[in-house]
């Protein structure tokens, strides 16, 4: 690897916004010198992804779009999808979620060319995940399901954790609280496999999920304001949870 992409991996990891962000374009002026290398897409990817992290999204499509000439440039199937990708988690961050349809699909067109299951799945459940604010709840199923069939190819138990946790919530939506918690269970025990930063929260929401099964079937007849009040709060909780995901080219 050239040192001076190496030098700006550890600076990313080491620095604030502004640093990282100056060293990163140092590195990309060092690119320029050689535009036929494929480096030169990996740094404005790299670049977009810090402007998205940091809540920079017009930033962040304009390095995305830059990568974009520069892979067409070159042919480059599998990056095109990777650019795609990474442009439909922004507007699918901002809300945009017609435009984020369009860039997924993109991504989808160029991800079935080199048929890399990793890819594929992690796109799926990020398509499921517009679908389903969109409103397009079937879709949205058939989507995580899509998304979970190509995770379990490569073994990606980590990433099949947002799709199995998105499907209890879609179920949940329409009350078929039996299937949201047999999804969330799934959830919870690869949680447990991979030791998951969001098993207690996924717990939570567990809880609440039974709750919600038990007042549907008349068993919580009197319910106190405070079984109210932890049903309401993590109601909230589930609101705010956001299950999508950026990718580098490797």
């Amino acid at each position: 690897m050239d040192e001076k992409k190496s030098k700006l991996f550890a600076d990313l990891i080491k620095q604030g916004k502004e640093d990282a962000l100056e060293i990163a374009s140092a590195v990309i002026d060092h690119f320029l010198a050689d535009l036929k290398s494929s480096d030169y897409t990996d740094e404005l990817l790299e670049i977009g992804m810090d402007y998205d992290r940091f809540g920079e999204p017009d930033k962040a499509l304009s390095m995305y779009f830059k990568a974009e000439k520069r892979a067409l440039a070159v042919g480059d199937k599998y990056c095109l999808g990777t650019i795609y990708s990474n442009i439909g988690v922004v507007y699918n961050n901002t809300k945009e979620y017609n435009k984020a349809l369009d860039f997924y699909r993109k991504a989808l067109d160029y991800f079935e060319i080199t048929n890399n299951a990793h890819e594929l799945g992690i796109l799926h459940n990020n398509l499921g995940y517009v679908y389903k604010n969109i409103l397009k709840h079937k879709e949205a199923v058939e989507n995580y399901l899509k998304s979970i069939r190509y995770l379990k190819v490569v073994d990606d138990k980590f990433s099949m954790l947002a799709s199995y946790y998105n499907l209890a919530e879609v179920f949940a939506k329409f009350d078929e609280y039996e299937s949201a918690i047999e999804y969330i269970d799934e959830c919870i025990r690869l949680g447990k496999e991979v030791n998951s930063p969001t098993l207690q929260d996924d717990l939570k929401y567990r809880d609440s999920l039974v709750l919600k099964y038990k007042r549907s079937k008349g068993e919580l007849i009197v319910e106190s304001p405070k079984e109210n009040k932890k049903v309401e709060k993590e109601e909230e909780e589930e609101k705010s949870k956001k299950w999508s995901w950026r990718w580098r080219k490797k």
